[in-house]
């Protein structure tokens, strides 16, 4: 039997396979590499196999490594491999929630449920069912990396654009989201991506008349005085 270190280090190997080049050799054979490592992914029961957060880390770098998609090909013109989507995305947050505390762990999960969202109808709407606006509200309270926070508000801007087209669909909007976004647009003044982002969602939300939940008439006020 290996023992811990010896799964995190092969974990580790394997990111490092997936980073560069290698992906074929998780989706070969009906991608039993990528169904491997979700699986392993989302273990918590007994509590002693549940992943150490280097192996977390590992293994969500991997899924979300595999759900870009390979070439200079749009993300919605490759097909999403089924297993993501049989697999069921709303047990992945959890784990970001279980490993809060690891900025890196967290910063690969949202990039994960950013991929996947953007490129198949069938995993955005399980994204946006998993309870992520919790994850995005909670986060969106601690200072941290412009990174995170990028990540935060393309996978905000993608529910937008896409559930969320249709005028009795705008309460279906969490506060805590919209709050989010406003709390990111005023936290990080000095970075230009993030502002961009930030003011994309706002303006979006605006359409669908949900600035009445923020107020965002008063915010855009304060930011140009």
């Amino acid at each position: 039997m290996p023992t811990p270190f010896v799964v995190e280090d092969l974990c580790c190997v394997l990111f490092v396979l997936a980073k560069y080049n290698c992906r074929q050799l998780f989706l070969d054979r009906d991608c039993i590499g990528l169904d491997t490592a979700l699986f392993l992914l989302v273990q918590s029961s007994p509590p002693s196999r549940r992943p150490t957060e280097v192996m977390a880390r590992s293994l969500l770098g991997i899924v979300s490594l595999l759900s870009i998609p390979a070439g200079m090909f749009a993300p919605e013109q490759t097909p999403l491999p089924s297993c993501y989507t049989t697999f069921g995305l709303a047990k992945v947050t959890p784990v970001i929630e279980t490993y809060a505390n690891n900025p890196d762990i967290v910063l690969w999960g949202i990039r994960l449920l950013r991929n996947l969202a953007t490129r198949d109808a069938v995993a955005r709407d399980q994204v946006n069912r998993s309870g992520i606006e919790h994850i995005l509200s909670s986060l969106a309270k601690h200072r941290g990396a412009p990174a995170l926070r990028v990540s935060i508000l393309e996978l905000i801007y993608v529910a937008f654009t896409t559930n969320y087209t249709r005028l009795n669909q705008v309460d279906e909007l969490s506060t805590m989201v919209l709050n989010c976004v406003t709390l990111l647009l005023l936290d990080h003044e000095d970075h230009h991506a993030v502002q961009v982002l930030a003011l994309q969602n706002l303006v979006t939300a605006s359409q669908h008349g949900a600035y009445r939940y923020l107020g965002i008439n008063g915010w855009l006020t304060a930011i140009v005085w």
